[in-house]
């Protein structure tokens, strides 16, 4: 693990000497980062393993290891606190909700928005009277657990749209076959979880539709990388590198999905699904990993195609419905201290049409 520098003195040695004596990129030290993950290992992270075998973040000098774990966001954001952690895979209410319901100071910030969209959707059986959010009142809305955070979020998706949040149900029901079952026996109508768990339903031959949210609910940041501010301030190489290796392995993933999915059977062959014929299993992870590529690519029409770089609309839309919904009492009066777009070039500084070419051509 690389660590915070300001508990790393060798490591500020050692890179003194390089500015004073530069060598290749390939004679440079491997950097051992670590990258929290809040949630499972799953094929929805297929592109950063397809990166790692294209040789993208070798060639930055890193050396990736993944630490995932089911227990939230808060104990990520505590971790990177502490350098137990050099990046953190986190939600962007995350900080700002720690900060004003748990009561915690972090010195951390985001640096690269990685879900310019949000990953939350609502979805129903095919067949089902619930085309739109006005058709929920009196219903069952369908959650990983009455604590996720989406929740209060859900409820104000539901306020701005007529309908009573106390009019409406909501039932924990887990995620993956739990949840599946509830939908498919009617005990819920919608289910609300988040984009590739709907769409491993999907793939399993189960015919739903997504239920149309409003906008301003979806058309934002959803997930982002954050750093302490020590390794921002005195690495920011480092956090560059990190994020033109997550770059090129998103784009190269959206052109080659198919060699996506095999590049994490390989590296993670314990998580190959059992029970199918591999075109068919393959043909169910693909439709996952293209539907989670598709919030990747996706970018709003009034900004340039800049991987990693924030809009201050965004933190205003997230702001607004975490008020609104109650997540929040107070939205701070200024919420740019939680990110920065300093390294947004350094992030997009590569051949896109090299990196597509190598996708295409990786067997």
């Amino acid at each position: 693990m690389f660590g915070r520098l300001s508990k790393t003195a060798p490591v500020v040695a050692a890179l003194a000497c390089l500015a004073i004596a530069p060598v290749t990129a390939h004679a440079q030290k491997v950097d051992e980062v670590t990258l929290g993950w809040p949630s499972q290992l799953s094929v929805s992270m297929a592109h950063i393993a397809f990166g790692q075998e294209l040789g993208f973040f070798e060639e930055e000098n890193i050396n990736l290891q993944i630490e995932s774990s089911n227990a939230g966001s808060l104990p990520l954001l505590q971790q990177l606190q502490n350098g137990g952690l050099d990046v953190g895979y986190i939600a962007v209410e995350s900080l700002i909700i720690a900060e004003q319901n748990q009561g915690i100071t972090f010195d951390l910030q985001f640096a690269y928005n990685y879900m310019r969209r949000s990953i939350w959707e609502m979805i129903a059986l095919a067949d089902s009277p619930v085309n739109e959010v006005t058709d929920l009142a009196g219903k069952t809305i369908g959650v990983g657990s009455p604590a996720f955070g989406n929740v209060p979020i859900t409820k104000a998706i539901l306020r701005s749209s007529g309908v009573d949040p106390e009019s409406v149900s909501i039932l924990g029901v887990g995620l993956g076959g739990s949840a599946f079952r509830a939908l498919r026996a009617g005990d819920i109508d919608v289910l609300n979880l988040f984009d590739t768990m709907h769409a491993a339903l999907e793939a399993s031959g189960v015919p739903i539709k997504r239920i149309p949210l409003p906008s301003e609910y979806t058309d934002h940041s959803s997930q982002g990388f954050m750093f302490h501010k020590d390794t921002i301030a005195e690495n920011p190489d480092l956090v560059e590198r990190i994020g033109r290796a997550m770059a090129k392995s998103t784009i190269a993933c959206d052109a080659n999905a198919e060699g996506c999915v095999k590049a994490f059977w390989k590296q993670r062959p314990g998580l190959k699904p059992s029970g199918n014929d591999d075109v068919e299993n393959l043909r169910r992870q693909k439709l996952v990993v293209e539907t989670r590529q598709s919030r990747l690519m996706w970018f709003p029409d009034d900004v340039e195609k800049k991987f990693g770089a924030f809009r201050e609309k965004d933190w205003e839309l997230l702001l607004q419905e975490m008020t609104s919904g109650g997540t929040i009492k107070e939205a701070p009066a200024d919420a740019s201290k939680y990110y920065t777009n300093d390294f947004v070039d350094a992030f997009n500084d590569f051949d896109t049409d090299e990196v597509i070419q190598r996708a295409k051509n990786w067997k």
